[in-house]
């Protein structure tokens, strides 16, 4: 019934098409990205609830993370294929049901499969949401409407711990997946809306399923590698997701119909801009992790201290993401993202330089320029790919970067959680030394992220794209 009533899902907006269906997309990611970090804060209700370890418990967070990043990609080649207004609706109505099931949940177990299922969805909105919002928009508007999609994916993060924290104080748990039906149906009516009387899109382009589940088996197994508790577990699946990616590749060489296009293979701006969205997501994990430790050696790791160091680079992401976007009619997208990936850097080696003066101020100052860097590099990331090929790949173009930032978040993470505690007199807690490695490592892997995207669009021929 639902597929019947929502059968207008597969329906694609034509150049009439009007700026509310950004808004549209936009709400979809923010109900994503708001989803991966609001359950964060009830960890501590839910182990005590169940009895279990936090490793165990860590599973209702890594189990949503692994299939999201798994699947995004295949989300993303349906929508060229099928049109992103399909595969985005489908994802809502996932969406609305895996939250009711994750709040329902009887069993821990029950949640973490749940958890997985509602990814899954969440993969479905992510990888569709940039081809929903500017397949068929004029340049000068999509370059706006990058700018506010970044708004809504860096809102997410704000409005997650904080949203959950405040839930939490008065209710159970069970509402932070609840609270989820009423946005996620309003979206499906304003889908709706949006997309009838649009022209069905369907391309008939041959689907990889042996690349795309490649990449899948390669994806998944690699963040297992990152986040499953236990060193040989550890060593078997990243072994697996070695050999899957060789397997993958020699696949994709010759498949009729490639997960990525051949012709973006030797395109080097494409791979070294998807490589600084690894960095930068890579880069946020390293901002929002090390506050919490070093306000814990000051002696002020109270609630409301740490929410406001780590709401200071997002809320600047989500004020300045639009403005930062309209500077794309002036400048080139190159340039900005070098600026933002400047700004970036600047603030972490400001922060490494000065983790020993215990300036608070000076820490929220540096994040909310970080913050502002963010900015300006995320539309102008995803501008700069969609110049480099046409609309027949956008919901490709968008889910590969969906997944760049969700890799970059799970290598940060384990790389940071040991740099942190290295040297620590107790497991589990910082040290001095460790939080200035921190910054140090972030600030290096953005200057590296600056030097690739010089070399890679100075190459005369970054503007190949897809045929």
């Amino acid at each position: 019934m639902a597929l019947k009533i929502f059968g207008v899902y597969h329906h694609t907006m034509t150049t009439t098409h009007t700026p509310r269906i950004v808004w549209v997309a936009g709400l979809g990611l923010f109900l994503a990205t708001l989803d991966t970090g609001i359950i964060n804060v009830a960890l501590p209700s839910l182990q005590t609830a169940w009895h279990t370890t936090a490793a165990t418990i860590a599973w209702a967070v890594s189990a949503y993370t692994v299939v999201l990043a798994a699947t995004v990609l295949v989300w993303g080649r349906l929508a060229d294929r099928w049109g992103p207004a399909r595969i985005f609706g489908w994802g809502l109505i996932g969406f609305a049901v895996t939250s009711s099931a994750c709040g329902a949940a009887p069993t821990l177990s029950a949640l973490i499969a749940a958890r997985a299922a509602q990814g899954l969805a969440s993969a479905m909105i992510q990888g569709t949401a940039i081809a929903l919002a500017t397949v068929d928009l004029p340049a000068s508007l999509r370059r706006v409407a990058t700018g506010t999609l970044a708004m809504w994916q860096g809102l997410g993060p704000v409005i997650g711990p904080t949203l959950g924290g405040v839930l939490l104080t008065w209710t159970s748990w069970r509402i932070l997946f609840w609270i989820n039906l009423p946005v996620t149906l309003a979206l499906m009516v304003l889908l709706r809306r949006q997309a009838a009387g649009r022209t069905p899109r369907h391309t008939g382009e041959r689907l990889d399923l042996i690349g795309n589940s490649g990449v899948l088996v390669t994806v998944g197994l690699g963040l297992l590698a990152l986040t499953t508790p236990g060193a040989s577990i550890r060593l078997l699946c990243g072994v697996g997701a070695g050999l899957a990616f060789v397997a993958t590749v020699g696949f994709e060489r010759v498949a009729r119909a490639p997960v990525v296009p051949r012709s973006l293979w030797t395109v080097r701006a494409f791979w070294t801009s998807m490589g600084a969205m690894v960095v930068v997501g890579g880069a946020t994990a390293v901002g929002f992790m090390v506050p919490p430790y070093l306000l814990h050696l000051w002696g002020q790791g109270t609630p409301w201290q740490i929410g406001l160091l780590n709401v200071s680079a997002p809320a600047m992401l989500v004020v300045f993401s639009r403005p930062a976007s309209r500077l794309l009619t002036r400048y080139s997208a190159t340039r900005l993202m070098l600026t933002g990936l400047g700004l970036m850097a600047a603030a972490f080696t400001v922060l490494a330089a000065t983790v020993a003066t215990r300036s608070p101020l000076l820490v929220i100052l540096s994040l909310a320029s970080y913050g502002i860097g963010a900015a300006v590099f995320f539309p102008a990331n995803l501008t700069g790919l969609l110049d480099l090929t046409g609309p027949e790949v956008y919901g490709l173009l968008g889910a590969v970067q969906r997944m760049a930032i969700n890799l970059g978040t799970a290598i940060d993470a384990s790389v940071v959680g040991a740099l942190l505690t290295h040297g620590a007199p107790v497991e589990h807690v910082a040290s001095w030394t460790g939080i200035r490695r921190s910054w140090v490592y972030g600030a290096m892997t953005l200057l590296l992220a600056i030097g690739g995207l010089r070399w890679s669009y100075a190459s005369p021929k970054r503007r190949d794209h897809a045929s």
